[in-house]
């Protein structure tokens, strides 16, 4: 895809693929070349599932600290944002739109990749499946980190236990702290497709362990 120029031949080129494009519609391909856009010129773009899915997890303890973390991701995983239909667009009037719509194509403003806006959008511009709607839904994520402090000593001793196997800690734990993706929706763990799916929450948490 691609949008149109703001010149009277950027919306000749396509009147007979395209006739209703005009400048700032997107542009799709004809790549069968039968002069028509129609489902035959449908073309492979990605998979939902991840080529890569990884994870690793990082620890260390200083007398009587202790720290852990876990980092998961994926990579390689394609998902279509079909929240900028809900965002984006003009033709419905039952969502609130993003403060991005602002930046829409308009003939002051040729260099936007959103569409120029239209109540009902006769090049289908919003209802039409493209790689528009495609991204990058590779990420790396902070899904846990623990930090924890070791109070059995003085726990024995306050409680007159002599048995070394009673503990004591309290501990502070974060659950989907940080993300690091190239993905414009709300959460890139969407399963590939996001209608403005609700994020994965992020968890805080403190308490105490105790074993005796």
């Amino acid at each position: 895809h691609g949008t149109y120029v703001t010149n009277d031949n950027g919306e000749k080129e396509w009147v007979g693929i395209q006739p209703n494009a005009k400048a700032g519609d997107l542009k799709f391909v004809d790549h069968n070349g039968d002069g028509k856009i129609t489902d035959a010129d449908r073309q492979y773009m990605g998979s939902a599932t991840p080529k890569t899915t990884f994870a690793f997890t990082l620890g260390m303890t200083w007398k009587k600290l202790s720290f852990s973390a876990m980092f998961q991701g994926v990579g390689g995983a394609k998902a279509l944002y079909v929240g900028k239909y809900m965002l984006l667009s003009d033709v419905e009037g039952n969502f609130n739109r993003s403060s991005e719509i602002l930046n829409a194509w308009s003939p002051t403003n040729t260099g936007s990749d959103i569409p120029r806006l239209s109540k009902n959008d006769p090049n289908g511009n919003f209802t039409t499946a493209s790689d528009w709607y495609l991204e990058n839904a590779s990420y790396l994520r902070l899904k846990n980190v623990t930090l924890s402090y070791d109070l059995s000593d003085v726990f024995r001793k306050w409680s007159h236990l002599n048995d070394r196997n009673s503990r004591l800690s309290v501990y502070f734990s974060g659950e989907n702290l940080a993300t690091i993706t190239g993905y414009s929706g709300m959460d890139p763990e969407c399963g590939g497709w996001d209608a403005l799916k609700y994020p994965v929450s992020r968890v805080l948490s403190v308490g105490v362990k105790l074993t005796y």
